[in-house]
């Protein structure tokens, strides 16, 4: 009983790891490349998870951070 559902919910915490590492190859290759497909889906993977306003503040920041160290 308990055992499986533990199990089970460690598996779903795996997965949503690997979509939320997947996600940010997007975000990363998308900025990087310029390529609005891939970061239209790698913010659109965050909407989904619900996480979007906090990785779009932590992308802002990292990107302030980037020009004023220029």
């Amino acid at each position: 009983g308990l055992g499986v559902v533990e199990g089970e919910a460690r598996k779903v915490r795996q997965w949503r790891a690997e979509v939320e590492r997947q996600g940010e190859q997007l975000l990363a290759r998308g900025l990087a490349t310029g390529n609005l497909a891939q970061l239209g889906t790698g913010l659109q993977v965050f909407y989904n998870l619900g996480t979007l306003p906090a990785v779009v503040e932590k992308l802002v920041q990292e990107m302030h951070c980037k020009v004023t160290s220029m």
